[in-house]
């Protein structure tokens, strides 16, 4: 899905992506971290 997301940016859609994680599951967080370092379009990571 974020590659369909990376491709469709690159080709001049709108993309915006906020990641949303409990503020104690790490591993959520590092997920979304790590996609957000792989992709060009905006991408928050967001506690709740």
């Amino acid at each position: 899905m974020i590659d369909k997301l990376e491709n469709y940016h690159r080709s001049g859609g709108k993309v915006e992506v906020n990641w949303y994680h409990k503020t104690n599951d790490e591993d959520i967080k590092e997920m979304g971290e790590e996609i957000k370092e792989d992709i060009t379009f905006p991408f928050k990571v967001i506690a709740e």
